[in-house]
């Protein structure tokens, strides 16, 4: 996961489409602060794809929302997939005695 982080901190530094945006430069503040925090890497990347799909979202921004989509794919698990895929079709998971 963590590659993942360094590899979206670099699009948002390179990307002309947004990296001169002030609120993208937040972003990329957070994630700095949480990784020092030593935060879970998987909720860093979490907030912020959040955080930056808002933002997406607030500004009409369709390539940062691209981003977003591309980058929330690329950290989907099997594992997530799959429980993903149970909840859409109602099946729950059957707890052990």
């Amino acid at each position: 996961m963590n590659g993942l982080i360094q590899d979206l901190t670099t699009e948002l530094k390179t990307n002309t489409k947004f990296k001169d945006s002030a609120v993208v430069r937040v972003v990329l503040e957070s994630i700095n602060n949480s990784t020092l925090l030593g935060v879970p890497s998987d909720q860093i990347l979490e907030t912020a794809l959040t955080n930056l799909d808002e933002l997406a979202t607030a500004t009409v921004n369709e390539d940062l929302k691209e981003v977003v989509a591309n980058f929330r794919k690329l950290a989907e698990k099997p594992t997530k997939r799959l429980q993903n895929m149970a909840k859409e079709a109602g099946i729950k998971k059957r707890s052990q005695v």
